[in-house]
């Protein structure tokens, strides 16, 4: 077409029928019938003519604009955040939608993705809240801008509650939990929990794991719980080398197992032998590890999946509210040993 953009005149065109008719087949309107010879013939000039619909006027027919905004407060490298935007893309391209990253402004009260809903430049919003304790935040804000502005929106990771809305939480809390009754249930009756760096103790998953760690100690009788601050490795080494550390230890998040398992292993502390690890969070450098890394699956992916199609179960007209909370799972390598 000489580097002309094909438009859908040219194939009607071409085809000796109507801009109408090449509407209806390419777009295969519901109610309109045509002979299969018309149909395959204008399928076949329209991809020799390499035509591309436009999307955006078929949205603007709709009244829809086929993007999905995704409302962020964190880095979009964070893992966490990289799994979560993993999943949702699934689901958008599985309805041939874009997705649109609004990341507000609260220090100038900037609200971008409220102004895209309201221009029709996004149909609705997955919103997913901090992780981190941020003074300028303010949850309950944003809810009340989402339901007077009548923004479609499921909430990922919310600290608010409201029961017009859709949530999805990501359970910190069990990772830890879960982590720490599985070392008991391997016979570990000492059992440590590995502190990030004091610089991280602000952040809301933080705060829910250590409490994690906390509450499933309590619960167990048998087991006594100790907190390891991450500058305190060479100690904790020479504990276990001297036989009073503990048996068994919980990596906050797998993000700290390199310097986790170099230290020990700076002191001769081998894993699984003398000390069996497990991380609260799981990603693919778990396999690669001298002793490949047991860990707390934390479904990311699955999250941002379902929480993308609860978004489009709104946009179609279901009403159903849910607060979901999706379960972790273990992922057993080879860091742990089982106590006699």
């Amino acid at each position: 077409m000489n580097g002309k953009k094909t438009t859908i005149k040219d194939v009607a065109k071409k085809a000796g029928v109507s801009i109408s008719v090449v509407s209806y087949i390419l777009n295969d309107t519901p109610g309109q019938s045509f002979p299969e010879e018309t149909r395959e013939k204008i399928i076949k000039i329209a991809q020799e003519l390499e035509y591309t619909p436009s999307y955006f006027a078929k949205g603007m027919r709709n009244r829809k604009s086929n993007n999905i905004g995704v409302v962020l407060f964190w880095r979009i490298g964070d893992t966490v955040a990289s799994e979560v935007l993993l999943g949702i893309s699934k689901i958008t391209e599985k309805y041939d939608n874009n997705i649109v990253l609004c990341i507000p402004s609260e220090k100038k009260n900037e609200f971008n993705y409220a102004a895209l809903y309201k221009q029709r430049q996004i149909d609705g919003i997955l919103f997913i809240s901090p992780f981190s304790a941020e003074k300028n935040y303010d949850e309950e804000k944003h809810i009340k801008l989402i339901k007077d502005e009548k923004i479609p929106a499921v909430i990922i990771n919310g600290i608010t509650n409201d029961e017009s809305l859709n949530y999805i939480y990501i359970d910190f809390y069990n990772s830890t939990n879960m982590a720490t009754r599985y070392l008991a249930e391997c016979g570990h009756k000492k059992i440590a929990y590995f502190m990030p760096s004091k610089h991280e103790t602000a952040i809301t998953q933080v705060n829910e794991r250590l409490y994690g760690f906390h509450d499933a100690i309590k619960s167990l009788d048998t087991v006594e719980g100790t907190i390891v601050d991450s500058e305190d490795l060479d100690k904790l080494a020479k504990r276990i080398i001297g036989g009073d550390g503990p048996t068994a230890v919980v990596l906050n998040k797998i993000g700290y197992a390199k310097k986790f398992y170099d230290g020990m292993k700076k002191y001769g502390v081998r894993i699984p032998e003398d000390l069996s690890v497990i991380a609260a969070s799981d990603d693919i450098t778990a396999d690669y590890f001298d002793k490949p890394l047991t860990t707390v699956k934390i479904p990311l992916s699955e999250i941002g999946e379902t929480g993308a199609n609860l978004l489009f179960d709104i946009l179609n007209g279901e009403n159903n509210k849910q607060q979901l909370k999706l379960k972790n799972y273990i992922i057993e390598r080879k860091s742990c040993n089982v106590k006699s």
